[in-house]
């Protein structure tokens, strides 16, 4: 092989292969599992250009050189685009400080409390319909029954980087591009937004005076888990706080639940009695406080199991097995309410801005703040 044509096939090689993620969705699931599976993947690229080596050149040292060539570039590729990322991240790092670090004003205590608890993949289907035998969730099935809960609702797209700020923000998106670490650019109803420019439940909250904590975002991995568990146990315990929004990493892949727990079964039914073992922490954190009786709990899900569904990410959001839950848990009202008109994400802001605004008092208020006009009914 001619130095030049070798050049010219490890450059295209290392190329493809650090752009790989981004024209193959399989394959960024696999990185998020920890990287183990997609460096398998490109292990075997390179032997397979190692194996062709070896017959252009006859020796197997030649093979495992262009071996090594071929996963080089690959790992300065990466490392460049890291070291931009983590340049631009340092430069806009103001527009993304932690909340602890901005203080307006000193927020006062507050009686009623909005907790949102998100699930990444959380699949209604899976939990009220199509369960496996044998899987227990006492907790969902205990918060379940002593809430208003949707039957219909979906999600405006089915990807967590457009599907969140829909909820977030009320605004219906269609799809999305990403532009460095800093930018989300949705396409809605009106056209291009950026997702920075939009309102959201935390400006809502912050123009009535109402302080909000967050904790997580996404990162499919344990040690998300972990901490976005922790936190949000100490954010939903802080008195100043009326509206607390956590986004938990599970039951979104990687299968997780036999790693940390004794009763949760592998894959994504694990990763579902993880959910359940998360609520049940974190409501018995808020009643050993003194505080379960004054939150309200808002529990539900960016989009459906994407494992179920051919290809993962395609699809249209308003199939009938794409529903997710949305439970909403009034603790001064203890029935449980069926809506079964068809629900969006993107009304989840209205019925957060009616709770701040004390228009959510009963159950029955709350196919208005959704701007809905159906019927209640009882299960």
């Amino acid at each position: 092989m001619r130095p030049l044509s070798e050049a010219a096939l490890v450059l295209a090689v290392a190329v493809a292969a650090s752009f790989w993620r981004f024209l193959t969705p399989g394959l960024f699931h696999l990185q998020s599992a920890g990287g183990v599976l997609s460096l398998a993947v490109l292990a075997a690229v390179a032997l397979l250009f190692g194996a062709l080596g070896r017959r252009l050149v006859g020796s197997v040292a030649a093979a495992l050189y262009l071996g090594l060539l071929v996963m080089t570039p690959f790992a300065a590729l990466n490392s460049g685009r890291a070291l931009y990322q983590a340049v631009r991240a340092a430069f806009t790092a103001g527009e993304f400080a932690e909340p602890s670090r901005v203080r307006l004003a000193e927020p006062a205590p507050v009686g009623r409390r909005l907790l949102i608890l998100l699930f990444d993949e959380l699949d209604y289907e899976f939990l009220f319909v199509r369960r496996p035998p044998g899987l227990r969730l006492p907790e969902v099935d205990a918060l379940h029954r002593q809430s208003w809960s949707a039957e219909r609702a979906f999600p405006t797209l089915n990807a967590t980087a457009g599907s969140v700020p829909a909820l977030l923000s009320g605004v219906r998106v269609s799809a999305y591009r990403t532009r460095g670490p800093a930018g989300l650019t949705l396409t809605t109803e009106s056209g291009e937004a950026e997702w920075r420019d939009l309102p959201s439940i935390f400006s809502d909250a912050r123009q009535r005076g109402i302080a909000a904590g967050v904790a997580g975002w996404y990162p499919a991995h344990l040690a998300a888990w972990r901490s976005v568990l922790e936190e949000t146990e100490r954010l939903a315990l802080r008195a100043d706080l009326g509206l607390v929004y956590a986004h938990f990493p599970i039951p979104h892949p990687p299968p997780i639940g036999r790693l940390v727990s004794e009763t949760a079964p592998d894959g994504y039914a694990g990763n579902v009695r993880l959910v359940d073992e998360s609520l049940g922490r974190i409501r018995r954190a808020l009643r050993d406080a003194g505080r379960l009786d004054e939150t309200a709990i808002l529990l539900l899900s960016d989009h459906h199991h994407l494992g179920r569904q051919r290809g993962g990410r395609l699809g249209d959001p308003a199939d009938p097995t794409h529903r997710v839950p949305v439970i909403l848990h009034l603790p001064w009202e203890q029935a449980a309410t069926r809506f079964r008109e068809p629900v969006s994400l993107a009304a989840v802001r209205g019925l957060v801005m009616a709770f701040l605004d004390g228009r959510v008092e009963r159950q029955a208020d709350v196919p208005a703040a959704l701007g809905r006009s159906g019927p209640v009914d009882p299960p």
